[in-house]
């Protein structure tokens, strides 16, 4: 029985709905803003210069790889873009092509991120993203298959009292999660209902880790980019029926002080 997972991811996806917004102001997920906005509309403010990761870390993300699948080329695909360091100050719904276009170079966004019912198959436009201030949120994506435009990604929650959440859910066509370099993460990774996915090799740089939440994922197999844990509070790993039990407990079994949470119904018989 699922005591603990779904019902914290349920409240972490709530609000999902509602209309779609451009940039907005910080005032939560999906809320306020104005329908379609830009950058630089009121509510938001597009800065240059130095973000907070360093300039040195910007001169190499402009030359990062994309998309690790040569044969993606459709919306969101495509070369690096040149990153400058630029900060944008708000929050961020991307909901088409168009929406991900307004990202290209930017290095911190003070808010939400939050890409979501989108027909787009990459996220290399976003490969100078290297902060999120509060949530990033990928969810209801259906042609979604490379991740690997985040790859950059060092810091989520920086403007969050209580840390940031990563999301993935409900993305049917993704097979791998690609990308990040967070280190550290003080709230959630939740991965939730993902028909496709096999592994989530993207977080093998994350040494620290609040909860995580890995629920519904019907062909995951692996959760090897989670391996170098060392410090976890809470681990909730429900209803992934060919992830084997001794994969779970290569992540969250060992650990000192030892996680809270529920772990069932994954592939027991491995």
């Amino acid at each position: 029985m699922i005591r603990g997972g779904i019902p914290v991811l349920a409240g972490l996806l709530a609000g999902c709905g509602g209309s779609p917004i451009g940039v907005s102001d910080e005032s939560g997920t999906g809320s306020g803003g104005s329908s379609g906005a830009s950058p630089t509309s009121t509510g938001a403010s597009l800065s240059t210069g130095s973000s907070s990761t360093g300039s040195e870390d910007e001169s190499s993300t402009s030359s990062s790889s994309g998309s690790t699948s040569g044969e993606l080329d459709g919306p969101g695909c495509g070369e690096p873009p040149a990153c400058e360091g630029a900060v944008l100050e708000g929050s961020v719904r991307i909901e088409s092509s168009a929406d991900l276009a307004q990202l290209e170079g930017i290095s911190v966004v003070t808010g939400f991120v939050e890409i979501i019912d989108t027909d787009l198959e990459c996220l290399d436009t976003l490969l100078c993203l290297q902060e999120v201030g509060r949530d990033l949120r990928l969810q209801d994506n259906t042609a979604l298959r490379s991740t690997a435009g985040l790859s950059n990604v060092s810091l989520v929650g920086s403007a969050a009292g209580n840390g940031g959440d990563v999301i993935i859910a409900q993305n049917p066509v993704l097979a791998s999660l690609e990308g990040f370099a967070l280190e550290r993460l003080d709230g959630v990774v939740a991965v939730w209902r993902n028909d496709s996915l096999s592994d989530i090799s993207g977080f093998m740089s994350l040494r620290r880790l609040e909860s995580l939440s890995v629920q519904d994922n019907p062909a995951l197999e692996s959760l090897e980019g989670l391996h170098e844990l060392r410090r976890l509070s809470s681990c909730d790993v429900n209803h992934n029926e060919t992830l084997c039990l001794s994969q779970v407990f290569a992540v969250c079994g060992g650990l000192e002080p030892e996680p809270n949470g529920v772990t069932d119904f994954n592939d027991d018989d491995c």
